[in-house]
């Protein structure tokens, strides 16, 4: 008697310190924590409410029907998740814990929860400082790791001539579809060459090898580069429009970007 009162404060102790619920077999929640009604922002709980309907509607039918293979092979489910809560969104790491009665059917699922909507949000932005959202290259975050990982004395700094003139002509939207083209072919021509391109800011772009390329070989590889754009014509709407670009190169053991410029 004195074991099973200390392990149901253990377990009343656990429960009230942890994000966790349990489900009945068809996936209602018998029993919500504390900490997690404080989470989700919950003041009161119908004993008919579905567990899915707390999950995001992009991801709810997948994550769902996952925990059911898991269960039904008598495991238990690991992954992430989002919780929808009255007030925000929640990202969790989940495991579900199924428990079976003497009969080997399932009794019931435990759900515990860890909350990591802070590094999904911090994820977001170094993805966000790393790559940039209109042309989705890699940024100077990027430039100046890899130029550090793969210590090539090659950098080269490129920039569109005259490109303020199609955006205050077309327009801003325009001018963003120019750059995303201009982007993904320059981008696709340039790994054949084996070297990747990076967007600095406006219309300006970095380019280095990925591997250390001795100098003359990365400025044959740049001519080439700049031949083929001049026989390329990007196309938005009804207009071509034919780009040039003009190309510093810098080699040095230090400083590239600013020899560039």
């Amino acid at each position: 008697m004195r074991d099973q009162f200390l392990l149901k404060q253990y377990i009343n102790t656990l429960e009230s310190a942890t994000l966790c619920a349990r489900l009945s077999p068809n996936g209602n929640i018998r029993w919500m924590s504390s900490s997690l009604h404080k989470l989700l922002d919950i003041h009161y709980l119908k004993k008919t409410t579905a567990f899915s309907a707390f999950l995001h509607q992009d991801n709810r039918n997948d994550i769902m029907d996952a925990i059911k293979q898991a269960t039904d092979s008598g495991e238990a489910w690991n992954g992430s998740l989002c919780l929808n809560s009255n007030s925000r969104s929640n990202w969790c790491r989940c495991m579900a814990i199924p428990l079976y009665g003497t009969d080997g059917h399932l009794t019931e699922l435990v759900l515990l929860f860890q909350d990591i909507s802070r590094e999904m949000y911090l994820d977001e932005l170094l993805h966000e400082a790393r790559f940039d959202q209109v042309t989705g290259l890699a940024t100077r975050v990027d430039l100046l790791n890899d130029l550090k990982r793969v210590g090539t004395q090659c950098l080269a700094v490129m920039d569109i001539r005259k490109f303020r003139s199609y955006a205050d002509y077309y327009g801003l939207e325009f001018g963003d579809e120019l750059l995303r083209q201009f982007s993904h072919w320059a981008s696709e021509t340039l790994k054949s060459k084996h070297i990747k391109i990076y967007r600095l800011y406006s219309d300006k772009f970095a380019l280095i090898p990925d591997f250390r390329m001795i100098p003359n070989l990365f400025e044959d590889h740049l001519l080439s580069f700049y031949q083929s754009l001049l026989s390329k014509k990007f196309v938005i709407g009804s207009s071509d429009i034919a780009l040039d670009v003009a190309i510093g190169m810098g080699v040095g053991r230090g400083k590239q970007l600013q020899l560039a410029e």
